[in-house]
């Protein structure tokens, strides 16, 4: 018997990290190793591919969209449509799996020519669901040839439920467990204590100036105690006006470089003020048992337990969020116990336990 064909897709340039990209490859990599299905991975791509992966075709010149707080970095080519076609005629696949599969413009040609079961992941949440609204006349053809619709959160469930009503099942974003790595964290007493930042600086929805304002706050009133990791780009503005010898700037790192930063801190300050549908980055934190303080918005609420495995403080606070990051900072025994519940939250999420159930659900649907 042949084996089945999976083809995965996402709107996003392949090249550019981010957490509906890292969710396919996550999930492409796990799948190759506990699944018997034959898959390809369809995309853009604003350059060739670093690893060479022949599971992976590009097609499609790169636009770059503002929308949601953030730059989306996608094809809005219209000649890949025959090539689109083309592909999908060759292949054959029994099963596609888009990423945000009514987004621009690869998805929506795969799923204009789909033959196969189609199965879509949504990932966006926002306040403003304008974009879908005024779109819904073209999207809703393509959104009904959807079999199953799955969302990352209940945020994300409840945003792209607004503008298309149905039946979606909440499978979330994961992440990769190393037991070896997966220890309860102590403080030291003979180091200040670190706080990370991890984000695009230019991006104001991830409210890097209000954990500004908390730091200067822990600055001036506990003096050479607290130390602020600040990684990722777009810090040129900040770097130029931030003075102090308690910041240290570490730009944009790779992945190994980012894992190691991860051991090496104490506590991760996620200050994004909204637009977050999950909040990877909280679990890549919990991973490593490094508690995380952020503000009261969807997503990072559905992952964070105030008190227990971080904090989560009123929205745009920044004297309530460094009061949570001194809290945590500040009690031996309350810190141990709340890496400990961080660990436990984030083997919940193991990427090993959510690619097998994703597996079943792409047998149950092809039965």
């Amino acid at each position: 018997m042949p084996a089945k064909k999976l083809l995965l897709t996402t709107p996003y340039d392949i090249n550019v990290k981010g957490g509906v990209n890292n969710h396919l490859w996550n999930l492409y990599h796990h799948l190759k190793e506990i699944s018997d299905y034959k898959i390809k991975i369809l995309a853009s791509s604003s350059a060739p591919l670093n690893n060479q992966n022949a599971d992976v075709i590009t097609l499609g010149a790169i636009s770059t969209l503002k929308a949601n707080g953030s730059n989306s970095n996608l094809t809005l080519d219209l000649r890949i449509r025959k090539k689109v076609k083309s592909f999908l005629s060759e292949f054959q696949p029994d099963i596609i799996h888009l990423q945000e599969p009514l987004y621009p413009l690869l998805n929506h040609f795969v799923l204009n020519y789909s033959q196969a079961i189609n199965i879509g992941t949504f990932h966006t949440y926002s306040t403003n669901p304008w974009g879908y609204r005024l779109t819904k006349p073209l999207l809703i053809k393509n959104f009904k040839k959807l079999h199953l619709k799955l969302a990352v959160s209940m945020a994300a469930k409840e945003f792209i439920s607004k503008s298309f009503p149905g039946s979606y099942k909440v499978v979330p974003n994961g992440v990769c467990i190393d037991e070896e790595i997966c220890k309860t964290r102590i403080l030291n007493d003979q180091e200040k204590r670190k706080i990370l930042f991890v984000g695009r600086l230019d991006e104001p929805r991830k409210g890097f100036e209000f954990l500004i304002k908390a730091h200067k706050i822990l600055e001036s009133k506990y003096p050479q105690t607290y130390q602020l990791w600040v990684v990722g780009s777009g810090n040129e503005k900040w770097k130029n006006t931030l003075n102090s010898e308690n910041i240290k700037w570490m730009g944009k790192v790779p992945d190994d470089e980012l894992e190691r930063l991860y051991d090496s801190t104490d506590l991760l300050c996620a200050p994004s003020i909204g637009g977050e549908s999950f909040g990877i980055i909280l679990l890549e934190a919990f991973s490593h048992g490094i508690p995380v303080v952020t503000f009261n918005i969807k997503g990072y609420s559905e992952l964070v337990r105030n008190g227990e495995n971080g904090f989560i403080v009123e929205n745009k606070n920044s004297s309530e969020l460094a009061q949570a990051i001194h809290t945590a900072l500040s009690n031996k025994q309350l810190y141990s116990e709340i890496s400990q519940a961080a660990l436990k939250k984030a083997k919940m999420f193991d990427w090993k336990l959510l690619s097998k159930e994703i597996v079943k659900l792409y047998d149950e649907i092809l039965k």
